[in-house]
């Protein structure tokens, strides 16, 4: 255990990457989540907003930075360069951001950080800092600060058992296989955090888990599968999914034992999961046809294109492994050449962006593009023509429209020096399950045939979903505290709140107030 208490508590923080709240919630009232339902009854608990439930991949950078996407510009693993006119990795070379434990590193507080999801490889500071071991989404090779770090990671845990995430239907045992996988790899990533917590001297600790991420994309329910259902099937899904989360509780339990008197635990997510509901795979197609007013004429990379069907005749497991070999340049690479929209970027007036789950387009705008089409008299006109094409289109089926509605993220977020990056529309999805669609429908635009007929093309039977939850107890923490009204901005000013540490002025949030009061 750790020495040399202070009279303000030390911060115990672990992310629970995409961990769902109403599950976290039935599951500690059934009794399955004894270690979080414990702490619950002991502090205090309440579900987070998030800035933008459109913009899947921004909620890590705004908590990181305390500041809106926005301000900081990272929405996606893979964005949109405009003065190279290309898809790179946000890293710090043109999308700089400067995680908070840097700044409390800066004022005397010393932070250890371990496999936080989506941050830039570790820079020179006055703590220890691991990304990218075991984390759902990977920015780049696994680096440390110091670099001795890395190396004892791997000697405390072994090598991570945590794989990239195969895309498409996979066969439902090669999937009810990854419950074993994500509780070897919670364990794992538990037990050396333990370590250095012990070890080490430290005012902040963080540690963030992958598991419930990849399971709720993976094990939500047994539309990412392809090939035959058997009866039970969902039933084995939910069960393997529950399980996940039990051995997430487990490692919570350890180290909220290991951090002992003297430390304040906080558990949170920034996001939830839910059942997938993305239309991304047809997105570019239905943008095209907005585009240019077509009807059925097939596109360069249409569901029915020879190159789709080679594709698709390969096993994903073998894409996946062969992928993994190249190059993350080639990688990146291929990436866009599958996700993008058929139409050149440089041709296009506007374009489709890689993107996970609700789905976003750019305006190949004139002045902002390395090669714009776009004035910016016809910029708005545009993209109100967009917006309207999009709500033409409706389940075949039902007929029920598949977009909630079209988004304008500069008309919806707070100016922010980084607004230009940010993606010009925003579709966001309607809520029924996307397996269910036989094709989409326009009167406009005509028919596009959903690819997997009662599967989801992308082998992610959940999707994010835009709330998350934090939970809080220990030293200092009211017990029986409601959290009302928070959201995900103000996590970090709490964070400095307890510490007794001023916020740095670009945060927009604010401090918790039943964290604070006590």
């Amino acid at each position: 255990m750790n020495a040399g208490r202070k009279t303000k508590p030390r911060i115990l923080l672990i992310g629970l990457d995409a961990a769902e709240p109403s599950l976290v919630e039935k599951w500690c009232d059934e009794g399955a989540l004894p270690n979080l339902a414990r702490l619950r009854e002991d502090g205090c608990y309440g579900r987070l907003a998030t800035v933008a439930p459109w913009l899947t991949g921004s909620p890590w950078s705004t908590f990181y930075t305390g500041t809106s996407p926005s301000a900081h510009g990272r929405y996606h693993v893979l964005q949109w360069n405009p003065v190279r006119g290309a898809m790179e990795r946000p890293f710090g070379s043109w999308l700089p951001t400067h995680p908070f434990w840097r700044t409390l590193s800066e004022q005397g507080e010393r932070a250890i950080v371990i496999d936080a999801p989506l941050a830039y490889p570790p820079e020179p500071f006055a703590g220890i800092e691991i990304a990218g071991w075991a984390t759902h989404d990977h920015l780049g090779p696994s680096a440390s600060h110091p670099s001795s770090a890395l190396s004892r990671m791997r000697r405390e845990a072994g090598r991570p058992v945590m794989r990239p995430e195969v895309y498409g239907p996979q066969k439902t045992l090669g999937i009810l296989e990854l419950p074993r996988l994500l509780s070897r790899a919670t364990g794992q990533l538990a037990r050396a955090a333990v370590s250095f917590m012990n070890q080490e001297a430290w005012d902040f600790f963080f540690v963030g888990f992958a598991a419930a991420h990849r399971a709720g994309h993976k094990l939500w329910d047994e539309t990412s599968a392809g090939g035959e259902i058997r009866p039970g099937t969902r039933e084995l899904f939910r069960s393997a999914f529950r399980d996940v989360y039990s051995e997430i509780d487990a490692a919570v339990g350890l180290l909220a034992e290991e951090a002992g008197r003297g430390a304040a635990v906080l558990v949170f997510s920034l996001h939830g999961m839910g059942p997938n509901n993305s239309r991304e795979m047809l997105f570019p197609e239905m943008l095209r046809r907005i585009l240019h007013g077509l009807r059925g004429v097939p596109g360069a990379l249409s569901a029915r294109s020879p190159l789709v069907r080679l594709r698709g005749a390969v096993p994903v497991e073998l894409r996946r492994g062969v992928k993994g070999l190249l190059p993350l340049s080639i990688q990146d690479r291929l990436s866009g050449f599958w996700r993008r929209s058929p139409s050149a970027w440089d041709a296009a007036e506007a374009f489709s962006l890689p993107a996970d789950q609700h789905s976003y387009v750019r305006v190949n705008l004139q002045g902002r593009e390395a090669g714009g089409t776009v004035s910016r008299e016809s910029y708005e006109d545009l993209r109100d023509a967009i917006a309207d094409g999009m709500r033409t289109w409706r389940d075949a089926r039902s007929g029920e429209p598949i977009a909630a509605e079209v988004v304008k993220p500069d008309r919806a977020l707070p100016p922010g020096k980084r607004a230009g990056l940010l993606p010009d529309l925003v579709v966001v999805w309607s809520e029924t399950p996307a397996a269910e669609h036989e094709a989409v429908v326009s009167d406009r635009y005509g028919a596009i045939p959903w690819p997997t007929p009662g599967r989801n093309p992308d082998g992610r039977s959940g999707n994010h979903r835009g709330e998350g939850f934090l939970l809080a107890a220990g030293d200092g923490i009211p017990r029986g505290g409601a959290i009302e009204s928070g959201t995900i901005l103000d996590l970090a000013p709490t964070i400095f709140a307890l510490l007794g540490v001023p916020s740095p002025s670009p945060m927009e949030g604010k401090p918790l107030r039943p964290l604070i009061e006590g």
